[in-house]
């Protein structure tokens, strides 16, 4: 049955995903393969796309090497993956806790949620319903989108954004048909994430000014939600700016057992997000972080992103050449905030 014998090198033995090893016909482990296979993938790698990653890498390993050398490398591997072409995985730039600045508590909840998903067998153990998905609350520009890729990176699951582009065709039935094919996608390519933004706009609260076109659209999303099982391993995100404006239907029976308020950043959150836009600038005195943090409140992480770059810009017009940025004095923030906001500088 085995004809070549592979063995994985120490590098990839200290991993998260578990293949079974005898569905491999080329790897060899010790234990006359008793013992899983550990095999380690990128975000949104599965165990199916790993074995095939595993045997491509191992046939190479048999090609390229003598009996006595062959072992399979992260090189390897990760090779095989980068030649895995036509697979409808979408892979995306992954997201670390750091790369967000989230409020104590936002976090907090945050993590234990990607700990449920990320160990659901150990959450089950203790008797803890797992999670069937998240509704992340508030306004636009606090980085529900980059939430969203976070728990998808820290979960290793395929990320499939949907919005209201995405979805809504110039008919009924090409609409219809979308929704389905995008949850198809989803439980093939398990585990994943499907990312639905601005949910009270795909999936409106029925009144006088919602058409037939929208509620089979609505209709289609609680179908393939409701048939979702906790086998399939497939994990819905939600957004929305009004919880009112969503079809009641869709909130109601757990599917969306989780919802989690990200709010304008406090003031501590505010000047760690200033001194990661405004890092490598010299800042006049007066201008300290400190002080902007205090003045630019009710500002989203997005504006204070704009802000600080729009800040840049006015410096730089106030430069003799181009071969400095001059320090950033507080008129050029009072600028930037009007040309963002349209509003001035608050006191």
């Amino acid at each position: 049955m085995f004809n070549s014998l592979v063995e994985l090198s120490e590098k990839l033995r200290s991993c998260r995903y578990v293949i079974d090893a005898v569905s491999l016909r080329v790897v060899y482990l010790a234990a006359q393969m008793k013992k899983p296979l550990l095999v380690e993938g990128p975000p949104g790698c599965g165990k199916t796309e790993l074995a095939y990653a595993t045997a491509t890498a191992a046939d190479t390993v048999v090609e390229r090497l003598p009996a006595q050398n062959r072992k399979i490398e992260a090189g390897d591997l990760r090779q095989a993956l980068s030649e895995m072409g036509g697979k409808d995985r979408p892979l995306i730039q992954p997201v670390q806790w750091e790369d967000l600045v989230l409020e104590e508590d936002v976090e907090r909840d945050l993590r234990t949620l990607v700990r449920l998903l990320d160990d659901p067998d150990a959450a089950r153990g203790i008797g803890l319903p797992l999670p069937t998905g998240l509704l992340l609350l508030g306004p636009p520009g606090t980085g529900k989108t980059m939430i969203a890729r976070l728990i998808a990176t820290q979960t290793r699951r395929s990320f499939y954004p949907t919005t209201s582009a995405d979805v809504l065709g110039r008919n009924q039935g090409e609409s219809v048909k979308r929704v389905s094919q995008i949850f198809a996608r989803a439980r093939e390519n398990s585990p994943s994430l499907i990312f639905i933004d601005e949910m009270d706009s795909l999936m409106p609260r029925a009144t006088g000014l919602v058409g037939q076109h929208d509620i089979q659209v609505t209709d289609q999303f609680l179908t393939e939600i409701s048939n979702l099982h906790p086998e399939q391993n497939v994990f819905l995100v939600g957004t929305t700016n009004h919880p009112d404006h969503i079809d009641p239907r869709v909130l109601r029976g757990g599917r969306f057992s989780e919802k989690v308020e990200i709010g304008l950043p406090g003031r501590t959150a505010r000047e760690r997000l200033l001194e990661r836009y405004l890092a490598g600038v010299a800042l006049a005195p007066g201008a300290s972080v400190a002080t902007l943090a205090e003045r630019l409140r009710d500002l989203s992480p997005a504006d204070l992103e704009a802000i600080s770059n729009a800040a840049r810009r006015f410096a730089f017009n106030r430069a003799p050449d181009s071969s400095q940025l001059p320090p950033l004095v507080l008129a050029d923030f009072d600028k930037a905030v009007q040309r963002v906001r349209g509003t001035v500088l608050q006191a």
